[in-house]
């Protein structure tokens, strides 16, 4: 049974999921204009992880990803607090904040990993790795997490419209069904993904996944206020 069925709810998928990126991103960025930059250029890039502020190597895409991961991360440190302090408190901004980046953010950075890094790493990684078939089911759990990703997003919308918990329990449990089940996730990335592609990428793919993900991010709906600080703006 779906959480839409356990919760009597029908899931109604709104346009900015992932057919804004039907075509492949690797021929779109080779087309355009945003190719790698020599080193030099590079160097005057600077990218922040999302927390610590700490600075990350420029223009290295997989500190980009790595940084994404830690993003999303403390977004479900965030559900959990708000999941913990039902019924009593509700922190009505940071509801808003959670709703705005399951929706908006999270699919630019599957996006990331589904068109950009994963056909690479499939195609440089030996077959003993093993690679392939976890790939396939990181992106099945991707489909599934940004159809529950919606859930929780109207759930938020409505907390933070009408701070009243109907049913603490079953908020409780969608809550905490998504952001459990997220972490594992992000625990294959961290453990499986990211350590394997540092292991096999080449600085020539490096750059090519650099150019992909930065013409993703571009073509993400309001590019400009969300990844501004990441200097991957126009």
């Amino acid at each position: 049974m779906s959480e839409s069925q356990r919760f009597g709810k029908t899931v109604d998928l709104t346009p900015i999921k992932a057919k804004l990126w039907r075509t492949s991103i690797f021929a779109m960025a080779s087309k355009s204009n945003h190719k790698a930059m020599p080193m030099g250029e590079r160097s005057e890039f600077q990218f922040h992880r999302h927390g610590n502020n700490a600075s990350i190597r420029p223009a290295d895409p997989l500190a980009l990803i790595e940084g994404s991961v830690g993003e999303r991360e403390f977004v479900c440190d965030q559900l959990e607090s708000i999941a913990d302090d039902l019924p009593n408190r509700i922190d009505v901004r940071r509801a808003l904040s959670a709703m705005q980046f399951l929706r908006i953010k999270l699919p630019v950075y599957h996006s990331d990993e589904r068109r950009c890094l994963f056909p690479l790493l499939k195609q440089r990684a030996p077959h003993s790795s093993g690679i392939v078939p976890i790939i396939a089911q990181l992106q099945s759990h991707q489909i599934e997490d940004e159809d529950f990703a919606h859930e929780v997003a109207e759930f938020l919308e409505d907390l933070s419209t009408e701070p009243v918990i109907r049913n603490p329990d079953a908020s409780g449990y969608l809550l905490r069904g998504f952001f459990q089940s997220y972490r594992r996730y992000l625990g294959w990335q961290k453990l499986m993904v990211l350590p394997l592609a540092n292991r096999v990428l080449s600085r020539e793919d490096l750059d090519h996944l650099f150019a992909a993900i930065n013409f993703n991010r571009k073509s993400a709906p309001d590019h400009g206020r969300l990844f501004s600080n990441s200097r991957l703006g126009p």
